[in-house]
């Protein structure tokens, strides 16, 4: 009997997380479309879908997830020599019947707006300690290890913050990142996850935090027209959860 060998072909790895929380999204219904078609992805478990032998095309797919909005991710292969693409996907929680927990809305239209984005002022857990510019390596304390690909450093004195993205974590109480922080930093600055809002083609933006019973403060971060905007924001107080340019 002639022998067959079947091969299968890793091209792309999508991490579905919660942008309000960073946690995986599990145990939810979950669709993949590519120009309005249902594309296959196996699902892996803890929030991970692979697609395998695929034409690796650059492409856009949207995701359908129960309890969130639809989210879009665009894939380039290019001339990468990467053997697959990994993309952590962040997803917004709905409201409603079909609403996971309590939340807060920060939306409306604001011409000329590209991305949003906040972080939670009141958190603490993480201390930067040091930064070793040569190494790309900082070092803080408190908290648990860097597990999510980029975080933002919170300086409190000016009421902003630089994000950063993780390329290693060494242990932890230090991580090795891909670019050199370029902000002045005390030890006072706080390393924060980020809350990731959303900006449609027409200017729409959306933005949503957990309403867990506690103080809602953040500190939000937009881009318009090439400007970036801080403004602290009581998640509590609907008029303060207005942008404008």
């Amino acid at each position: 009997m002639e022998a067959f060998e079947v091969k299968h072909r890793l091209d792309l790895v999508i991490r579905l997380m919660d942008t309000t929380t960073g946690n995986a999204i599990t145990g939810k219904s979950v669709q993949f479309q590519k120009h309005g078609e249902r594309i296959h992805f196996v699902n892996k478990g803890n929030g991970t879908y692979i697609l395998m032998n695929s034409d690796r095309s650059d492409a856009q797919y949207e995701i359908f997830v129960d309890g969130y909005e639809p989210g879009t991710v665009s894939v380039a292969y290019g001339e990468s020599r990467k053997p697959y693409q990994t993309e952590d996907i962040y997803l917004i929680p709905t409201m409603g019947k079909y609403s996971l927990s309590d939340v807060l809305t920060m939306e409306g239209t604001l011409e000329g707006i590209e991305s949003l984005e906040a972080i939670d002022i009141t958190s603490s857990d993480r201390m930067i300690s040091s930064f070793d510019k040569k190494k790309l390596l900082i070092s803080y304390y408190g908290g648990t290890d860097l597990i999510e690909k980029e975080y933002a450093l919170f300086h409190r004195e000016t009421s902003d913050f630089e994000v950063f993205q993780v390329r290693k974590v060494v242990d932890k109480a230090s991580a090795v990142i891909k670019k050199p922080l370029e902000m002045p930093y005390t030890v006072k600055d706080s390393i924060v996850r980020i809350v990731k809002g959303k900006v449609l083609p027409d200017n729409r933006y959306l933005l949503r935090i957990r309403d867990d019973g506690q103080k809602v403060k953040y500190l939000v971060r937009y881009v318009v027209n090439g400007m970036v905007h801080f403004k602290q924001v009581d998640f509590r107080n609907e008029e303060e959860r207005k942008l404008e340019a």
